[in-house]
């Protein structure tokens, strides 16, 4: 009985250390990414000015959009952060596996830095990072933060997290302004393409909106990882439950699918429960 009790301590102190080992190892870096992010977002001194909006050939349901959202003569931030909770799977009609996710935008040009901690198992956590820093995108994903199992980076992951921050752009829709960065292109009264550029590589991403200009979803064809090969795939965003967050209006959960060829493929859900700016 006293040899099991010993071997089940070591095997719970074991444990443990595996888990702050990985912890501060991940942290570690993202603290690092962070940093670079923080170093290399812009600090233009810019900010929003309603009545100009009307003098530009913005499709209408922008213009509505971008009213609603952005208050009125406040400089844009430079950073952008937040909190939020949500579930994750690896195929369809596996259960959603629990997630607590920090992220850190720059407004003013493309980048972003996300980590997120998914209860694949009990006990067993994988922590995520994904990256766009300098024009480039990466992603890893370790069990305990220590041992690898995903990770990536090239020029189609560059292109997927171009996208990705396309997307997220509008929980700080100060982005979705036009400006060198980013244009627009009517498509009907309820929808508009977005052209999002950095560094040579441009995407485009499709944003729905209600009748009173809240976004309701976004699409895009974005590369995605099938068994080592990088298949541009359409992808969906469904975006829900809009309130007025640090000064703008967002919406505050929703979810992603894969539109596979023989049936979506819903593998996230979302809910931000913290959104602040750093000017």
């Amino acid at each position: 009985m006293k040899i099991t009790l010993i071997v089940l301590a070591s095997l719970i102190l074991t444990y443990l250390g595996l888990r702050l080992a990985g912890d501060w190892r991940q942290q570690r870096a993202v603290d690092k990414a962070m940093e670079e992010l923080r170093r290399e977002a812009p600090a233009r001194s810019l900010s929003v000015c309603q009545a100009a909006l009307d003098a530009t050939n913005l499709p209408a349901i922008v213009r509505a959009f971008l009213k609603r959202s952005l208050p009125d003569g406040v400089s844009v931030p430079r950073l952008a952060r937040l909190s939020q909770r949500g579930g994750f799977r690896l195929k369809a009609g596996a259960p959603f596996a629990d997630m607590q996710a920090t992220q850190l935008f720059s407004v003013q040009a493309p980048g972003l830095v996300w980590r997120a901690n998914i209860r694949m198992l009990p006990g067993l956590p994988v922590l995520v990072r994904d990256a766009f820093i300098g024009g480039h995108g990466e992603f890893g994903g370790r069990v305990f933060g220590l041992f690898t199992v995903a990770s990536g980076a090239g020029p189609d992951v560059d292109t997927a997290t171009l996208i990705r921050y396309l997307s997220e752009a509008i929980w700080f829709p100060y982005a979705l302004l036009p400006s060198e960065w980013l244009h627009w292109e009517a498509i009907d009264d309820r929808s508009a393409r977005a052209i999002l550029s950095d560094r040579g590589r441009s995407v485009t991403g499709v944003f729905t909106f209600d009748s009173e200009g809240r976004p309701i979803a976004f699409d895009a064809d974005r590369p995605r990882d099938v068994e080592g090969k990088s298949v541009r795939t359409p992808w969906h965003v469904v975006l829900a439950r809009h309130s007025r967050m640090a000064g703008v209006e967002i919406p505050t959960s929703g979810s992603v699918s894969w539109l596979l060829p023989e049936a979506p493929m819903e593998y996230g859900r979302f809910e931000i429960v913290d959104l602040g700016f750093d000017r």
